[in-house]
């Protein structure tokens, strides 16, 4: 779960903001869009529809991070910043790998402190706040610690409460 609002909580609100900040006159509108040259990306008919309405906020982990890798605008910011294109990529890869084919419904603690570290990394590179995704992690680990008392001793629910 921690992965999961690492990759669609903080770092998707990154790739928002690097968006805007690479073309600061975006209003969220469907004439934005309009007016955008895409370039390279190649769109789903799903995607397509989501880009034209031209709010960022609706738009995908995927969409978001095809725009910033193929428009025309935002692929000209990476040429000056190869490690913005490199973490993009991996990121992409990652979030593929873990959230969008798993394998199975669990991850090991050996996948969890591998990709941990390596998403947190390439989402500050993208301009993700590090104190957020601080927070984010010891979150997760009360929420873990919760979780083993509940299994383990289930009649002192009153000591979890907030």
């Amino acid at each position: 779960m921690c992965i999961f609002k690492l990759v669609y909580g903080v770092g998707l609100r990154s790739l928002r903001k690097l968006f805007t900040t690479i073309n600061p006159s975006w209003s969220n509108q469907p004439c934005d869009a309009a007016a955008f040259d895409k370039w390279k990306m190649k769109l789903s008919k799903d995607e397509e529809i989501s880009f034209n309405k031209g709010d960022i906020n609706e738009w995908d982990f995927s969409l978001m991070t095809t725009a910033l890798l193929y428009s025309k605008s935002c692929a000209l910011e990476m040429n000056k910043r190869p490690d913005l294109a490199r973490a993009l990529k991996d990121l992409k890869s990652d979030r593929n790998r873990l959230l969008g084919h798993p394998s199975t419904e669990r991850m090991s603690d050996a996948d969890f402190n591998t990709f941990w570290p390596q998403l947190s990394k390439n989402f500050e590179i993208l301009g993700a706040e590090p104190d957020e995704i601080a927070v984010m992690m010891l979150q997760s680990g009360r929420e873990k610690l919760k979780f083993k008392f509940l299994v383990n001793d289930p009649p002192s629910l009153s000591i979890l409460q907030d």
